[in-house]
């Protein structure tokens, strides 16, 4: 019986993989995750020298094949592009100064690239990333190399807004090594997500200054005030619940706030817990009030 089970659904596999490669774009995905996964396991800099060699060798097998030299060229692009994403001179020099979990006091300039968000439901922690213009780690100046920084700010007096330039003097820590298993790796998140270190502040007037404002893209810039306007505009006469607040913004506009964990939960259990990603339900929402 388990026998012609494993059968059976060798058989479906081998099934859904013949219906699947009729897609035009099923084997150019596949390239492409391989392409991801050479680059992610590849030396640092060593996909500089043998992304070109496959290159030619896609060139040669466009004599032979299109669809393999589309294939080749898609992995080479993918792996070339993560590889180059993954280097970063800051991190480089994180990771040579300081051990896991250990900080360095550090001077930054820089740029917020996306809006900040509230760590904790009712907090005062706030998380955004900013592009370096100036880091300046031990009374030492390091090239910021376009890097990006993952700050975490506490007890701002001022809440700072996309593109704003600030000064801030904190800690610039390198991530901690996991210790068990399953547990999350924060710095692995920062390595996916393209961010150099941690970089954390206390909000005092002391540590903190934005010394421009409006240094961001227009569009994006204009794109996160409709939001804001929309989110209170959903979240009104909601001032005295801000959890419930939250999840209604949540809802509608699928941001990543802070939920209580007692309402995660119940959202769980009741399999609904997908009408917080971003979805068709926001754009017909939307569409449905336009």
């Amino acid at each position: 019986m388990t026998l012609a089970r494993l059968r059976g659904a060798a058989h479906a596999v081998w099934s859904g993989l013949r219906a699947a490669s009729g897609e035009p774009l099923f084997f150019l995905a596949w390239a492409a995750i391989a392409g991801i996964l050479a680059g992610e396991w590849s030396g640092n800099g060593s996909a500089l020298w043998w992304t070109p060699a496959v290159g030619i060798a896609a060139w040669w097998f466009a004599r032979i094949r299109k669809a393999a030299s589309l294939a080749f060229l898609t992995l080479t692009v993918f792996a070339l592009t993560h590889r180059l994403q993954l280097h970063d001179p800051v991190r480089a020099l994180v990771e040579a100064r300081a051990a896991p979990g250990r900080a360095l006091p550090a001077e930054l300039t820089g740029v917020v690239e996306d809006a900040p968000e509230q760590f904790t439901s009712g907090g005062g922690l706030w998380r955004f990333p900013v592009r370096v213009l100036a880091l300046r780690v031990n009374g030492e100046e390091w090239p910021p190399a376009g890097a990006k920084l993952y700050v975490v700010l506490q007890d701002p007096l001022a809440i700072p807004v996309y593109g704003d330039t600030l000064s801030l003097t904190g800690v610039l820590t390198r991530a901690d090594a996991t210790r068990n298993p399953g547990e999350f790796d924060f710095g692995a998140f920062l390595r996916v997500n393209g961010y150099a270190a941690e970089f954390s502040a206390t909000g005092g007037q002391d540590v903190m200054a934005i010394t421009a404002r409006g240094g961001g893209n227009p569009v994006l810039a204009a794109a996160l005030r409709s939001r804001e306007w929309i989110g209170a505009a959903v979240s009104a006469d909601l001032e005295d619940s801000p959890d419930i607040a939250a999840v209604v913004r949540t809802m509608m506009l699928g941001t990543r706030e802070k939920t209580p964990r007692e309402i995660e939960d119940a959202f769980r259990v009741s399999g609904t817990m997908h009408i917080f990603a971003v979805s068709g339900l926001h754009v017909a929402l939307f569409a449905f009030l336009l």
